[in-house]
């Protein structure tokens, strides 16, 4: 990486604040093209994002930092706005909320009947809830990232059922519905979820209460974790492409 085409770069950084001997060589990595060296807009676009990262970035070893500091960002369970992330910081000591606050517990009965005559597999699902990795600008407020609904059979790669939700269509209400619906679609409960949130750990154990299948809260879900990389690099791809064929045709900067 430190060739002639590098040279007058490497020249620019080194009377930098870091480290003699060590440079920061900015690369684009996108599907399908080799990686190279970032342009102006793609840097200045890094420097928001990492400007925003150190935030909440503590430094736990004298090589090592850390996302889990004293403060953190909570976002809300739906709609969370793109321009009011600042608003979401919160003492994780001390302010940090009760999972089981706003949750309508125990779940209907309906619910529950409808997956506990159902056989038990012996596979994994992972289920989540997230925030798609982009944001969308036709909310009511501006800005805002959309949610989706995961389950993925973790033994298989695969994914069991999968929902987005616009601005207010989400609820705990509709995923548990959806999340029952899809156990009668493939005809059975696995022996065991894994979840990362604290709240869909205390919504499934109610759910599969009288079913005997485990509901464990893990530290990362692997196979979501997979499926979320290759969202991100799908829409990668799909916005490059469409910058070719504008180019293409002669009608970049329209």
């Amino acid at each position: 990486i430190f060739s002639e085409a590098h040279e007058e770069f490497i020249k620019s950084v080194e009377g930098s604040e870091y480290v003699e001997g060590m440079h920061i060589i900015p690369m684009r990595m996108q599907p399908g093209l080799p990686a190279d060296i970032c342009n102006q807009e793609e840097m200045n676009t890094a420097a928001v994002v990492l400007s925003k990262l150190a935030d909440f970035l503590l430094e736990t070893e004298e090589t090592d930092y850390s996302l889990l500091g004293p403060e953190t960002l909570v976002l809300p369970d739906n709609d969370a706005q793109l321009e009011s992330w600042e608003n979401y910081r919160v003492d994780k000591i001390t302010k940090l909320p009760d999972p089981a606050a706003e949750l309508k517990l125990p779940i209907e009965d309906r619910l529950k009947k409808a997956v506990g005559n159902l056989e038990i597999q012996g596979t994994i699902w992972e289920v989540h809830v997230c925030y798609y990795p982009f944001a969308v600008s036709d909310g009511p407020k501006g800005g805002y990232y959309p949610q989706m609904f995961l389950v993925i059979n973790k033994d298989k790669g695969e994914v069991v059922h999968h929902s987005s939700y616009k601005y207010g269509e989400y609820s705990h209400e509709t995923m548990l519905s959806e999340l029952s619906n899809a156990c009668n679609e493939v005809g059975y409960i696995p022996c065991e979820i894994e979840v990362r949130r604290p709240d869909l750990k205390l919504l499934l154990s109610d759910l599969f209460e009288n079913t005997g299948i485990d509901v464990n809260k893990v530290s990362e879900l692997v196979a979501v974790r997979d499926c979320l990389a290759n969202i991100i690099a799908q829409v990668m791809n799909r916005h490059m492409n469409d910058e070719q064929d504008c180019c293409a045709a002669g009608t970049c900067g329209s």
